[in-house]
């Protein structure tokens, strides 16, 4: 599969060689098109503002994925409008133009041009990172380390007499041809849009899968689907498995799931055979056989219900459906973001000065020094930091005791009982300043020290030991003063749901997400509902 992918991505930049060559001579053609004379005179005469947006177009297309998601007339309004502000301030010329009318045509063919080169260059960068899904999960295997940590297991279970369950997972849009289904080697001979569509499928599947398995099940691709190995599971464990990736599935993709089944040891006693009676066994799911099944917890790597976990992912479906980053959009996005955080910080910091000055005076007369409460928190890459905020409790407050929680995967980690709006710890001022946000605001100068950025998930409170394998995805990006998961579920209490959304976040980080989750930031603000 690996194979094909890498065919693909060789065809895609070879289409892309030639539309990148196309633009070239387009910007070349639409720069020198003034030197172009009859009789002496100019042919055409453009303003400034002709060569300023055209820039920006090109510019903001390749910086901006998210953009070839917006419809096409959306965004040509948009240029009409920057073309309509420039035409007035960079020339001063009167609005009314022979030319402008040739000049939004010029703009509508960069448009589709840049718009077209950007939804291939983002096809081409999703198809490289996908060949391994390894923007699913790093627990997905390859098959030969996925078959050798298989047989290990098996020995392993079979001094216990533990059970295993094998679960073949396929996403099909047409049920009577699924069966049909292409070799590798015939892949190579379809359309680039259907191998693009069955590797989409088999990404998505995996992301599913394992939001709904632990983290020491076996996860491989196989095939033109996924195979998972349900470690110490029964019939039963797996038809639960199967039913909520089903009800997955059926609220997302609108796709029809395929599965088949073996058992260990009932079916088989190596995990070559049991492979291929899962495979024998494929089969459309029959989810009217399974209803009673959701009721039960998942007992995944996050102790969230199913339910709950269904519901995130209701809620967060405008996220998911944003472009996909690549390495490329995340290198060019990186420095950007941090140029954008120390520039907001600094501006915030000075804007607000008077308003820190009053806070800290009211700090001080309520209840003495210190003004500023510091806490460690972990930051990016398990690396600890000093985070500043205005004290809110008593001087002589004392910490709550956390409390001590097994994860179903043996790991031990602390949690903190949750802020209550009655703490008899909390002072009246500090009362309405965490109303109101207001003490976050030193954590500016968190973000403008590069300890901090404005946005991304909140900073954890306990060391990297303690952290799970899950939880250190949010290590991977700086913590933020707000985030998506404040902007989203503000009032969710549960931990390991707001770990959710940060995972959300990280996959889906853009300058598009931080300015949407800005504005939702402020509108939370402003209905006093905090950040």
């Amino acid at each position: 599969m690996a194979t094909d992918n890498v065919t693909t991505v060789t065809k895609s930049l070879n289409y892309l060689k030639v539309l990148s060559i196309i633009v070239m001579l387009w910007f070349i053609a639409i720069f020198s098109v003034e030197r172009i004379t009859i009789d002496g005179s100019a042919l055409v005469n453009f303003p400034n503002s002709m060569y300023v947006v055209t820039i920006i177009i090109g510019m903001l297309f390749l910086i901006f994925p998210n953009l070839q998601r917006i419809s096409f007339w959306l965004v040509f309004a948009g240029v009409f409008a920057a073309e309509f502000a420039l035409y007035t301030i960079l020339d001063q010329p009167n609005f009314v133009s022979t030319t402008l009318a040739f000049q939004m045509g010029l703009h509508a063919v960069t448009l589709s041009l840049m718009r077209s080169l950007s939804i291939n260059l983002h096809r081409v960068e999703e198809g490289i990172d996908t060949i391994n899904l390894t923007e699913a999960s790093s627990h997905i295997l390859e098959y030969d380390e996925a078959m050798r940590l298989a047989k290990e297991e098996i020995f392993s279970l079979q001094q216990r007499q533990r059970p295993m369950a094998v679960v073949y997972c396929l996403l099909s849009s047409d049920d009577s041809d699924f069966l049909n289904l292409p070799s590798s080697e015939d892949i190579l001979n379809q359309n680039l849009n259907q191998m693009y569509e069955l590797r989409k499928r088999q990404v998505e599947l995996g992301r599913y899968i394992m939001g709904l398995t632990h983290v020491g099940d076996i996860i491989f691709e196989y095939r033109n689907g996924i195979v998972v190995c349900l470690l110490e599971s029964s019939e039963e464990d797996a038809q639960k498995f199967v039913y909520r990736l089903h009800r997955f599935v059926h609220h997302f993709q609108q796709l029809t799931l395929w599965v088949g089944q073996a058992m260990y040891p009932k079916d088989s006693l190596s995990i070559e055979n049991l492979l291929q009676v899962a495979t024998n066994s494929l089969a459309v799911y029959d989810a009217e056989e399974d209803q009673t099944l959701g009721a039960s917890p998942i007992t995944g790597d996050v102790r969230v219900g199913f339910e709950e976990r269904l519901n995130i992912e209701l809620a967060s479906d405008w996220v998911n459906k944003l472009a996909h980053q690549s390495a490329t959009s995340r290198s060019i996005y990186r420095p950007i973001k941090r140029t954008m955080d120390v520039a907001v910080s600094a501006g915030i910091l000075l804007l607000i000065s008077p308003v820190l000055g009053v806070v800290a005076l009211l700090i001080y007369l309520n209840d003495g020094r210190p003004i500023f409460f510091r806490q460690t928190r972990v930051g990016i890459g398990g690396k600890d930091f000093a985070m500043y905020k205005f004290r809110s409790m008593y001087r002589d407050a004392k910490p709550l005791e956390p409390v001590i929680v097994r994860l179903p995967d043996g790991t031990i980690r602390e949690d903190y009982p949750e802020k209550t709006e009655d703490d008899p710890r909390i002072t009246p001022i500090g009362r309405f300043i965490r109303k109101w946000s207001i003490d976050e605001l030193p954590q500016l100068l968190n973000v403008f020290k590069g300890d901090m950025s404005l946005i991304g998930p909140r900073p954890s409170s306990w060391g990297l030991e303690k952290h799970t394998l899950l939880q250190t995805a949010r290590l991977s990006v700086k913590p933020g003063i707000t985030g998506l998961w404040q902007v989203s579920a503000r009032d969710n209490k549960n931990f390991d749901e707001r770990l959710l959304w940060d995972l959300k976040y990280v996959q889906k980080m853009s300058l598009s997400l931080d300015l949407l989750i800005l504005l939702r930031t402020f509108a939370a603000v402003l209905r006093k509902t905090g950040v």
